[in-house]
């Protein structure tokens, strides 16, 4: 009969891995998409000792509504006790990462088998996309991880912490947690055999309670109705606005979600059928199709959304198909351990840099020596507020952009940075008067030093 692998050694094991997954040269800089605004957010609160309002920095988002404050909070913890830089920020992603892999490797272990909870834990391992939003600055590692924490209380009958851990992915990522809810009726339904009732009672009330805390806080803040816009701008323009079926079938998504999982998201249908355990599979069966339901609306685009996604396609092939592997669990713990280390060294010494730093030094060496504003010169099309998103984390300025190519630039901020939208070369800026002073490129923009 096979050794079960001692606790510590999970641990370990678990440790090994997440630092070549998320860990390694993190003290490189370069965040990308959302994560420079997330960022910026969080170190506003700090500066400004303004725990309730959230400051973007830039020139959208006014009132920033877009996600609830406790991923931004935690954040602002994390910057209020280290500097707010690249590394640190990456922080809450990388904790989330090692405890949700540990989550899922104990209660994988204790319901189904060892062999499908360390096959869970590597396949998740070995996918880079799911790996790489961990060690980068979302809300999906919080709202994932306390999703599958309620999941798992429930099934261990402690709906009270069920409650409040779903709660907490709420408030996390708002909207994006409410696809635990089904999953949670079905172990409610069947785990909980007796005094149904009072379960539900201790579920609710714990769920309900952080959120009236949570209301009660936003009061005194200068968006008391932040509930209100939230809703109306998360449920009415996002997941009511465009729902169509169409959107299911669209090889945009389901392509990008097939490559990231080397394709092995094909064979979750036969995962399901060869699995001894098809009752146990309903959950990740459930969360799988409700977060392909609930990401359609976004034609399944949207990398980050894999987070809430990729888990339940790697718990089904684990225990469906790559527990009939016939390898003892502790020789492959043994094995990738070894590896994990071996990369650990050999990492720390490849000159490649794993995290691209998307805005140059000069931005902020020209923004110190000028004193003034500067104005970056946006090619026609591009998404101004990804630009100016990480020009306020990185330059730690405010900043504006301005769309329309008709009219002279009028509004500069003192000190601070203004987009604005162009077809016109360097020449053309300068002869148009659209710039004064030296200009130097940053990606495909041109900045312009502008007097103060």
């Amino acid at each position: 009969m096979a050794t079960r692998i001692q606790t510590s050694q999970v641990v370990v094991w678990i440790l090994l891995l997440a630092v070549v997954a998320v860990g390694l040269r993190n003290f490189e800089r370069g965040m990308s998409s959302d994560a420079p605004l997330y960022a910026s957010i969080a170190r506003n609160i700090v500066q400004s000792h303004n725990w309730l309002d959230l400051e973007s920095g830039i020139g959208d988002f006014h009132p920033y509504v877009e996600h609830p404050h406790l991923g931004y909070w935690v954040l602002a913890a994390v910057f209020s006790v280290l500097p707010a830089e690249d590394w640190s920020a990456r922080i809450p992603g990388c904790l989330f990462y090692v405890l949700t892999q540990g989550l899922l490797f104990f209660f994988i272990r204790k319901r189904f088998s060892e062999k499908a909870a360390v096959w869970t834990v590597l396949l998740l391992w070995s996918w880079s996309r799911y790996s790489n939003f961990f060690s980068n600055v979302y809300l999906d590692p919080g709202c994932v991880f306390f999703g599958l924490l309620a999941v798992v209380m429930m099934n261990f009958r402690r709906p009270a912490l069920s409650g409040l851990a779903l709660a907490f992915s709420i408030l996390y990522k708002g909207l994006a947690g409410m696809g635990f809810v089904p999953v949670l009726v079905w172990v409610c339904a069947t785990r909980v055999k007796e005094k149904r009732v009072r379960a539900a009672a201790k579920f609710l009330l714990a769920f309900a309670a952080p959120h009236f805390v949570y209301w009660l806080v936003l009061q005194r803040s200068h968006t008391p109705n932040f509930l209100e816009l939230y809703w109306e701008r998360q449920m009415t323009h996002r997941f009511l606005e465009l729902v169509v079926i169409t959107k299911l079938i669209s090889w945009r998504g389901w392509g990008e979600l097939m490559q990231d999982t080397y394709y092995l998201l094909l064979l979750v249908p036969l995962a399901f059928f060869l699995s001894k355990n098809r009752r146990g599979l309903i959950v990740p069966g459930i969360l799988l199709v409700v977060y392909c339901l609930l990401f359609a609306k976004s034609n399944l685009s949207g990398e980050q959304y894999w987070l809430a996604v990729m888990p339940w396609v790697a718990w089904i092939l684990a225990d469906g198909l790559f527990a009939r592997i016939p390898w003892e669990p502790e020789r492959v713990r043994k094995v990738t351990g070894a590896f994990a280390v071996i990369a650990i060294f050999w990492v720390q010494y490849i000159p490649f840099n794993m995290h691209r730093l998307p805005v140059p030094e000069e931005v902020k060496e020209i923004q110190r020596r000028s004193g003034g504003p500067l104005v970056l010169m946006v090619p026609r099309g591009d998404i101004e507020f990804l630009h100016a998103s990480r020009l306020a984390w990185y330059a730690n300025v405010k900043v504006l952009y301005h769309r329309d190519k008709e009219k002279p630039l009028v509004v500069v901020p003192s000190g601070g940075l203004t987009l604005h939208a162009t077809e016109f070369g360097p020449a053309e800026l300068k002869a148009n008067g659209l710039c004064r002073g030296p200009l130097f490129k940053y990606s495909e923009l041109w900045v312009s030093c502008q007097a103060g």
